[in-house]
């Protein structure tokens, strides 16, 4: 079982019709996501847990998902009346929306978790932790998280945690860390990123990536060497809302699964790079197989993650 944590919302993405700098400018002078002039919108199941946890029912994972606004245990139900319904309209009433403003030239700005209409429904105390399975949070449900991974620490569960970089996340020792260069910095700089990624691994004694978007990613271990992995080829890109999501879904279900690291490494890049071609994450996720001869699509990718 993986134990989802985190964030669930409605993710409303526009595509603007400003330009990068000016949607910038926009937000650094307090022009809300509604007062910029868009092309057109669309609503979608978001959210970096319900991304995360869809994904991984999605290709046949055991999951539970838990977050805001939800009673315990009903992101499951949410999950599985998505999967088979898509209905915006039925989950619209008790979900957080979440503006993601995209310019046409590829620029993105988004509403922050403490402008939403967040409401914390379950307690950190009462989780379903299960001793060896896989606990994934992030950061965004602020004390509920922390206290959450002390105590799937505590109850011997495998941690994972995202975008936990606040100088009081806990992250407890041989934890797999996911973050952005969005978040740390270095993007476009393979040398900055190896040596952010070092740091923690030495650190926190795990598993550690640090993503950059349409440039791959570094990752590294205790037991594997530090280095940098391309990108497999996103074959359509029309809105990058939640790749890292799924990014950490495919990481979390190669190792469920206990594949060697490579091959999980592979599968995750890849699913992330398809998850691309639709709006949001949780619109067309792509299955198992899909993902397997994307792959097998690209075997000097495939081949540069080595054997």
């Amino acid at each position: 079982m993986i134990l989802v944590l985190g964030t669930i919302c409605l993710d409303r993405i526009r595509k603007s019709l400003e330009a990068g700098r000016g949607l910038l400018a926009s937000s650094a002078y307090g022009v809300s996501s509604s007062e910029t002039a868009v092309a057109d919108s669309v609503l979608t199941l978001g959210g970096e847990a319900a991304n995360t946890a869809l994904a991984l029912k999605t290709w046949g994972a055991s999951v539970m998902l838990e977050g805001n606004n939800l009673l315990p245990g009903a992101g499951n139900d949410l999950l599985q009346d998505w999967i088979e319904n898509k209905d915006v309209e039925a989950i619209a009433p008790f979900l957080p929306v979440s503006d993601i403003v995209f310019s046409y030239d590829g620029e993105k700005r988004l509403t922050g978790i403490r402008e939403l209409n967040v409401e914390v429904t379950i307690d950190a105390q009462t989780l379903p932790y299960q001793g060896g399975s896989w606990f994934t949070a992030d950061p965004n449900l602020g004390r509920l998280a922390y206290d959450a991974v002390r105590n799937a620490e505590k109850a011997g569960m495998r941690i994972y945690v995202m975008d936990f970089n606040q100088f009081a996340a806990p992250i407890p020792k041989g934890s797999y860390v996911q973050t952005s260069t969005n978040w740390v910095g270095g993007a476009n700089d393979i040398k900055k990123m190896i040596a952010w990624v070092e740091k923690k691994v030495k650190k926190h004694q795990g598993f550690t990536v640090l993503t950059d978007g349409p440039r791959g990613f570094v990752a590294g271990s205790p037991t594997l060497p530090l280095r940098h992995y391309p990108p497999f080829p996103a074959p359509l890109i029309i809105d990058t809302s939640g790749a890292g999501d799924v990014f950490r879904a495919g990481i979390l279900y190669g190792e469920s699964n206990a594949w060697p690291i490579q091959e999980t490494l592979r599968f995750a890049a890849a699913a992330a790079a398809l998850s691309c071609a639709s709006d949001g994450a949780t619109a067309d996720v792509p299955d198992v197989d899909q993902i397997q001869a994307y792959i097998a699509e690209h075997p000097e990718v495939a081949f540069a993650y080595g054997a």
